[in-house]
């Protein structure tokens, strides 16, 4: 039905209105950003479909076996966010006002995800229940609270962080030319004392990462370098998704080849011509106008029917009944997607967009 109502102008022209993100505060917008920030929500969101309900889906990675790296599009959205946040950091009048387009931009959604849990019967009925709200809804997490409710959250704390820190960490170096040469000392030295520990502490460098994407975005170089840019990063990311490469006590999942290969990607795809005009299509920039939504509501998509808990560690409970194998792959594609991406859609037109007019 969305599908053919596309074809029928007026349609068309609600959904341009209603899914186009409103304009930064730069005044600049990147289309392939915004297509890599929704396909990598999808990417997240189609993993925990596959791995939260198995054996449901278990033809599709058969089939799909790069599904289960789904924790690696989380450092894509790092990069993204290091790049956009710094950015915008750069340009708002000062800094309660780039405090409260944050806050606008993250917390209300999330607060939404954080009570919909507890009224939606996704924590049970305990009276552990409403310490978990209460310590969500202050983000404690980020200050190393032991406990936090939605899954998919446990990288926003991060983020948070981040940007508290950066207004000090930018006046600290008052001038931009010394961030990239800082930002890449810090990715090193992040990268060197990665381990297989907490994944929180490896998402760091990749906002880094973002940081020197942000400075390099508006000085493209000849067409044939942005191509080459493009194809390196793909061929790095393909790799790591593929696992053909791992560095011995370094992180496994986390990889510096990723963060590169991601940021030459995106730099290769803004620079080149033809590649931007590709990933600035409509349909996928509107994805990435929800991505937010998608991920963070889909793990109420996919356990409402089966009656899914999340234990309040970042995890989920044990489902009350098993799941049987599928014999084939279209639920899949042709159902559990379509459904995150219509009910994040409606959460955008809900929840988000009415709150990022008051940034």
């Amino acid at each position: 039905m969305a599908l053919g109502g596309l074809l029928w102008t007026p349609w068309r022209r609600w959904c341009a209105e209603r899914f186009r993100l409103l304009r930064p505060s730069t005044g600049v917008v990147f289309g392939p950003l915004d297509t890599a920030r929704g396909l990598s929500a999808l990417f997240v969101a189609a993993f925990h479909a596959w791995q939260w309900l198995r054996p449901l889906h278990d033809r599709v990675i058969a089939w799909m076996p790069v599904l289960r790296q789904g924790g690696k599009p989380v450092a894509i959205f790092c990069v993204l966010s290091g790049c956009l946040v710094y950015r915008s950091a750069q340009t708002v009048p000062s800094l309660p006002h780039y405090l409260r387009r944050r806050f606008f931009r993250i917390y209300p959604l999330y607060a939404a995800a954080v009570g919909l849990s507890a009224l939606g019967g996704f924590l049970g009925w305990r009276w552990k229940t409403l310490f978990l709200v209460g310590s969500d809804l202050l983000m404690l997490r980020a200050f190393g609270a032991p406990s936090f409710i939605v899954p998919p959250a446990w990288s926003l704390y991060v983020e948070e962080l981040f940007y508290v820190l950066l207004p000090t960490w930018r006046a600290a170096l008052v001038s931009s030319r010394r961030m990239i040469p800082v930002c890449a000392v810090g990715t090193l030295v992040l990268t060197l004392l990665d381990g297989p520990g907490p994944p929180e502490l490896a998402l760091i460098k990749y906002f880094l990462i973002g940081i020197m994407v942000a400075h390099w975005l508006e000085t493209p170089p000849p067409r044939g370098r942005a191509l080459g840019a493009f194809g390196f990063g793909g061929a790095l990311l393909v790799g790591d998704f593929m696992d053909w490469w791992q560095v011995p006590r370094l992180h496994p999942e986390y990889t510096l080849g990723l963060g590169v290969g991601t940021a030459l990607c995106l730099l290769g795809a803004v620079w080149h011509p033809r590649v931007n005009t590709l990933m600035s299509l409509a349909p996928l920039r509107a994805l990435g106008t929800i991505s937010y939504s998608v991920y963070l509501m889909h793990p109420f998509v996919l356990l409402w029917d089966v009656g899914g808990t999340f234990t309040g560690t970042g995890r989920i409970g044990p489902l009350p009944r098993p799941m049987l194998p599928l014999d084939t792959i279209w639920p899949f594609w042709g159902l559990v997607l379509p459904a995150i991406i219509f009910w994040a859609a409606c959460s955008y037109c809900l929840i988000e967009r009415p709150f990022l007019r008051w940034r």
